[in-house]
């Protein structure tokens, strides 16, 4: 029958590249966004921070 929950695994291949999408997104936003924020928009540090603190909280509850 059909797996569900937190360990089945994508049923299909393009759901397993739209999960590896996702994770160099999230990854590349963890290493990049606050400092994008602050350097690239000119917003101030404390502002970045909440910025990616709002991206890692929505990462989160987007998890299956």
């Amino acid at each position: 029958m059909f797996q569900t929950g937190y360990l089945a695994g994508p049923s299909h291949p393009a759901d397993r590249r739209d999960r590896a999408r996702m994770a160099f997104v999230e990854g590349s936003a963890n290493d990049w966004l606050a400092l994008a924020m602050v350097d690239g928009h000119g917003v101030d540090n404390a502002t970045g921070a909440l910025v990616f603190g709002v991206f890692v909280t929505a990462m989160t509850g987007r998890g299956r």
